[in-house]
């Protein structure tokens, strides 16, 4: 424990030290020997440890094998936390130094300061040294960066393919195979065995890219694209603008001349290659949402079978498998993948907001909510509707209405949930998450200027007493009153700290309460305050 504290004791002075540095107040004085002994101390510490089990500033983490096991300074915080090696008793191996990397059995990927090398737990020593800049597994080699630039060595360290490469990635389902970028500027690709240790494909494409589901590419060349096989020969004799698999079928969308279409396998040709667009995959009925050439927004199947007409100015989808549309200036919705797609609204509203469980419609100045089912829950009637956690994945979604200048709080069925107008509703930024979108509670405002706290379906839990309300943290409030701020816990419903400071701040481990030149340090837990 003594060592713990000494060496707590000097890494503080480190930090005290390197502030002062930064403010300039001994920019010219020279490293003291207390100085230097905190730096080596941690070294020190790694040179003198043989058991993990005698001393308690490391501790064991958990197993890389049967036998073996990954352990860690205490003294070290989280984020930059390195790791060692040791036995399951506790002896020593490697000392806590690396990156927690990946193995296999016995021979594990080692990564310390940018460098990668895997260390042999059966022989204790370095199979591949910690050379390179990346390292990567497989089918038992290893792709490695050197110097910038790529190449593939086995478990050995013996060089397979020289590092003359600009990338070297493998292909997935095919072992022994791998595509590789060649250091033109710009890079040109192709596919090399690492068995006939020869380019089965030449590096002369600008991309390859495995088509999924087949031993087959997407090429690229002179800007136009085609598919072709481990023997480089083409699957199209016509080199399209584009060619996009739909869903890992033997059709293709395709583009040629700014025009999309659908072909096979073959190259024949399914939907005529004359649409505007075509999306690259299909709704569950098998419908893909098009614009013809005449501008005109519709769905087809992918032999050109119509399943709603093209009658659309705009077909647009955000949340829901509700697509917002518009025609002749009017919006309505649309919905897909509940059979063929059908109009769920008719376009007579002017604009349609959709979220992702809630749907806003206007007609003309006033406001009115549809479910996602495209029911209308709320006609337009109100000047304004929002609502607080409008990209949430919950269920309940909290609706704000404006009425009269004023605001009332509205459930997902329509229902006004308390019928007092206010002057503002507003999120409680969550303490932890204050750049998050997410919350717990509200804060309504009422005429007299005070506000009480409400939690997401609307219901009030607190009277309406504060002057502000700045944050929440497991049920703590940090709140205002008479330009005081203090700490009301929700659980008992009491200031737990009077609102008697000017400020009070949180640093990560306390709270802490100021007046003028004058700070109050305290412990929160659980609605408990303790006086430090």
């Amino acid at each position: 424990m003594k060592k713990i504290q000494l060496s707590i004791l000097l890494l503080f002075s480190i930090g005290i030290i390197n502030t002062s540095i930064a403010q300039g107040i001994i920019d010219q004085a020279k490293p003291t020997k207390e100085y230097d002994k905190a730096i080596l101390s941690k070294y020190e510490s790694y040179k003198r440890l043989t058991n993990v089990n005698s001393d308690k500033r490391y501790d064991m983490s958990t197993s890389i094998n049967d036998n073996y096991s990954w352990y860690f300074d205490r003294l070290d915080d989280n984020q930059g936390r390195k790791y060692g090696v040791a036995r399951k008793d506790g002896e020593v191996i490697l000392p806590a130094l690396f990156e927690r990397n990946y193995g296999s059995g016995n021979k594990i990927v080692m990564f310390m300061s940018g460098n990668y090398g895997m260390f042999n737990l059966n022989t204790l020593q370095w199979d591949i040294p910690i050379i390179y800049s990346s390292l990567s597994e497989s089918n038992g080699l290893y792709i490695a960066k050197r110097m910038n630039s790529y190449g593939v060595i086995d478990s050995d360290n013996q060089i397979i393919l020289d590092f003359n490469w600009s990338s070297i990635n493998p292909i997935s389902g095919i072992e022994n195979y791998v595509i590789i970028g060649n250091n033109s500027s710009p890079a040109l690709y192709g596919i090399y065995s690492l068995v006939e240790r020869n380019f089965i494909v030449p590096c002369k494409y600008q991309s390859i890219q495995t088509e999924y589901g087949q031993i087959a590419f997407r090429v690229k060349y002179n800007d136009q694209y085609n598919i072709i096989d481990l023997s480089d020969s083409i699957r199209f004799k016509t080199w399209y603008d584009e060619i996009v698999n739909i869903s890992s079928s033997n059709n293709y969308v395709v583009k040629k001349d700014n025009l999309y279409g659908i072909i096979n396998g073959y190259e024949e040709v399914l939907v005529p290659i004359e649409y505007l667009e075509i999306s690259s995959s299909p709704y569950s009925d098998g419908s893909f949402l098009a614009k013809n050439k005449n501008s005109k927004y519709g769905f087809m199947t992918v032999k050109g079978e119509v399943t709603m007409p093209f009658e659309y100015d705009k077909l647009t989808n955000r949340y829901n498998d509700n697509f917002t549309s518009l025609k002749n200036g009017k919006c309505g919705l649309v919905r897909v993948n509940s059979g063929v797609p059908q109009e769920i609204q008719t376009c007579d509203f002017d604009e349609i907001n959709n979220k992702r469980n809630i749907i806003i419609t206007k007609k003309g100045d006033k406001y009115g909510i549809l479910d996602k089912y495209g029911k209308e829950v709320i006609a337009p009637k109100y000047e304004n509707i929002d609502l607080l956690n409008a990209d949430s994945y919950q269920n309940n979604q909290l609706i704000i209405a404006k009425e009269n200048g004023r605001y009332l709080v509205i459930n997902e069925m329509g229902k006004i949930t308390d019928e007092t107008p206010y002057v503002d509703i507003a999120k409680i930024p969550n303490r932890k998450n204050s750049y998050s979108s997410s919350f717990n509670y509200i804060k309504v405002k009422e005429e007299r200027g005070k506000y009480k706290i409400m939690d997401k379906t609307g219901r009030s839990l607190t009277k309406s007493r504060f002057d502000e309300i700045l944050n929440e943290d497991e049920n703590m409030f940090l709140v205002m009153e008479n330009s005081k701020m203090g700490i009301y816990y929700l659980m008992n419903n009491k200031l737990i700290v009077d609102c008697k400071y000017d400020q009070i701040i949180y640093n990560g481990s306390v709270y802490i309460g100021i007046n003028g030149n004058k700070f109050d340090f305290f412990e929160v837990n659980g609605g408990k305050v303790e006086v430090l």
